[in-house]
């Protein structure tokens, strides 16, 4: 969400793999912690926008420090190839499921000809 934000309810519902009426009970419980508000959106009144706070940013940076430490890990245990293996794996996996459109919106999957499986773009070390 940092890296869309401020975004509708709508929007966040396209990026999240979850089922259908998830998003509002898991913002509802987001707004709850204090780690995101709801504001209303200056172009239209009848619509709210989301954004973190200052708490949820501060959960988003040590989140972002977890997944570095993650990653250090990987390139640790695996070679380059190995985890290229394993890559190319989940996403002839993942390109079977509806999970895919997600993914692809997020842009942590790049869309190929139609019919085809999806493929996964190189998701960064430092993720979103």
């Amino acid at each position: 969400m940092n890296q869309w934000q401020p975004i509708t309810l709508k929007e966040l519902g396209s990026l999240l793999v979850c089922e259908t009426g998830s998003p509002s009970r898991l913002i509802e419980r987001l707004v709850k912690d204090r780690l995101v508000d709801k504001v209303a959106d200056p172009k239209d009144g009848r619509y709210v926008l989301l954004q973190l706070t200052e708490t949820g940013t501060q959960k988003v940076q040590a989140i972002r420090q977890i997944e570095e430490q993650v990653h250090d890990d990987l390139s640790k245990l695996f070679s380059d190839e190995e985890l290229s293996l394993v890559n190319n794996t989940l996403e002839k996996m993942l390109s079977c499921f509806s999970v895919a459109e997600a993914l692809i919106h997020r842009k942590f999957m790049k869309p190929r000809g139609e019919g085809a499986p999806h493929s996964l773009s190189n998701i960064p070390s430092e993720l979103p």
